[in-house]
């Protein structure tokens, strides 16, 4: 395999922080490489030096000779606004061969979706998912021989994202490393990857999953290893001491200088000792409230709408104790809207009569723009204002969300995205709710903070209404699932079928799985929450055949872990297998 990049002993500083240390790097002739680390480690700042746009402070780069490298833009040049999107592509090739390459430009547009519109449509009037399609057909123009990547998929609807994958998995052959916290994507279009942390990279030809596995069995061995290296070192030193005082009491300088050889193998274990990476993912952690209600929210007969545009309707919607949520739709369909109605008809019931929270619920919200009323404020100024803690647990609950005593001081809108988002989370923690509202939570956090959310949710196992374009994350938490589609909110019996049917750049989806009854339909004198009805004229054979689906549904998921089992689910199936017996027991006997 030819060698397309190098990086040999690389080190960067920041001020007085370092970066890399020694940081080493090969990619290959078309390679798929997942780049991944915690916010802050310097991803991106190591795209920018493998495409030649920062210096590293020392070390070197080396290049194949007439290396063709792109960049995927994240953001759509101020000067190409204007422009049409044939336009936009042939801009990156020189001006006396864009005629003659307006057909190649028309091959990319085409692929990404762009089918009549690429003549006469300007950039400015696309969406963020357009953009991204865009800006990837700008960075394919070329003919790259290495592509880079920087979190392509954040912010993109689902049908984008499933776009991406399909492209990267099956139509891209030039190298590329990537940078995401996409855990899906990740599995779907690498075959290497590369973790950045302790200041240098660790690499694994394997996709994520596999690949972090592997180095979890890294860093166990490497733990067991410095235990047994600190425990030679702490007997040699035990041992060399001994024998320095024999030495000392018995005038024996046999025992002296063999203490004296002691102690230098001790310092040489410790300039050598094994390397053990510490942890770090902020210490997220919640906190619940217990609650005896049956129901914690019910909604009858309610429209979400923009002033006088109307994005769905409710006819019947409720969630238990218990339940986690999952909320789908296309950008735009109301999602977000119905979520801010939620947190107002909690704030002021009186002006949402239709909307109705049990007593016992308390609601924490998590805002996708984390954004603040108190913008302005501190970060210790804003906890003491929100909850009942003394200064010193304030400073001791900021620290263990890794803002250092020094940082308490400083004002929220000075914070990143990241940093934001651990602070939202904190004051979640503090407000010990028992229904949890989310709208898009991981768009700010590393897969660690993903991951220790994920855990935090299903141990202390809150109610939940989530909306996330995180495939990985609505698979490990969510036991209910429901779609705003043709402005209705039905719910969607398989998820996993939902996401196969899900078809890229059009208006509508494929034909899928619901059951409309379930929280949409108005239950006249019946709470049944499975949504099923009893219907003595049905087809035997089609009994017959959702009989043997449901059995099937009931037993895959029974065999899942029990985390990922779907409980709410398998007790409708249940209810509705016992319903289907009682039904053609009695067609049997007429």
């Amino acid at each position: 395999m030819k060698t397309l990049l190098s990086c040999i002993d690389i080190h960067y500083t920041v001020g007085l922080r370092v970066l890399f240390d020694n940081l080493n790097l090969t990619i290959g002739q078309n390679q798929h490489i997942g780049l991944v680390g915690h916010n802050g480690c310097g991803k991106s700042t190591l795209l920018s030096i493998l495409a030649g746009t920062l210096e590293p402070t020392s070390g070197k780069i080396t290049k194949k000779q007439g290396l063709k490298l792109s960049i995927i833009e994240q953001f759509l040049p101020a000067g190409l606004q204007e422009k049409t999107l044939i336009e936009c592509i042939l801009d990156i090739a020189p001006k006396d061969e864009r005629e003659q390459l307006s057909y190649k430009a028309d091959i990319l547009l085409e692929e990404m979706g762009f089918l009549k519109t690429k003549d006469s449509q300007q950039a400015k009037s696309l969406s963020g998912g357009e953009i991204n399609r865009l800006m990837l057909a700008r960075a394919l123009m070329n003919e790259p021989d290495l592509l880079l990547l920087d979190e392509p998929t954040n912010h993109l609807d689902l049908e984008t994202q499933i776009f991406f994958e399909e492209y990267f998995g099956k139509k891209i052959s030039c190298a590329f490393l990537v940078v995401s916290h996409d855990r899906t994507f990740l599995d779907k279009v690498t075959d290497h990857t590369i973790f950045l942390r302790d200041k240098k990279i660790y690499s694994f030809h394997l996709p994520f999953t596999k690949a972090r596995d592997q180095l979890r069995h890294h860093d166990i061995a490497a733990e067991a290893t410095r235990k047994t290296e600190e425990l030679e070192i702490k007997r040699l030193t035990q041992s060399a001491k001994r024998m320095a005082e024999w030495g000392k009491v018995y005038d024996n300088e046999k025992l002296a200088k063999r203490a004296k050889a002691m102690m230098k193998r001790v310092e040489a274990l410790k300039d050598n000792i094994t390397f053990v990476t510490r942890d770090h993912a902020a210490d997220l952690r919640l906190q619940t409230q217990d609650t005896k209600a049956k129901k914690l929210l019910t909604i009858k007969d309610f429209t979400v709408k923009i002033d006088q545009n109307v994005l769905f309707q409710l006819d019947n919607f409720y969630v238990r104790p218990g339940d986690r949520l999952a909320l789908f739709g296309k950008n735009g369909s109301g999602k977000t809207t119905f979520l801010q109605h939620l947190m107002k008809a909690y704030q002021h019931p009186d002006a949402y009569p239709n909307v109705r929270f049990n007593p016992q619920c308390k609601i924490s919200y998590y805002d996708q723009n984390l954004s603040f009323s108190q913008y302005q404020e501190t970060l210790f100024n804003l906890l003491h204002k929100r909850t009942k803690l003394n200064s010193q647990a304030l400073h001791h609950e900021l620290i263990n969300i890794g803002f250092t005593y020094d940082r308490h001081e400083q004002p929220i809108h000075t914070l990143s995205g990241g940093e934001r988002a651990r602070l939202m989370f904190l004051l979640i923690k503090l407000e010990r709710p028992n229904l949890l509202i989310l709208d898009e939570p991981t768009n700010h956090i590393d897969i660690e903070g993903k991951e220790k959310l994920e855990q935090e949710v299903l141990e202390n196992n809150p109610a939940l209404i989530c909306v996330s374009h995180d495939r990985h994350f609505i698979t490990a938490l969510a036991n209910r699932f429901m779609l705003i589609d043709k402005k209705k909110l039905i719910a969607l019996d398989d998820i996993e079928d939902y996401y196969k049917n899900l078809t890229p750049f059009t208006d509508t989806v494929k034909e899928i799985k619901t059951h409309h009854k379930t929280n949409i339909s108005k239950k006249k004198n019946n709470d049944m929450d499975d949504g099923s009805e009893l219907t003595q004229n049905s087809d035997p054979d089609l009994l017959l055949e959702e009989l043997v689906g449901l059995e099937e549904k009931l037993e895959a998921d029974q065999q899942r872990k029990l985390s990922h089992q779907k409980p709410n689910l398998q007790r409708e199936w249940s209810a509705r297998i016992q319903e289907i017996y009682k039904i053609l027991e009695e067609k049997k006997n007429l």
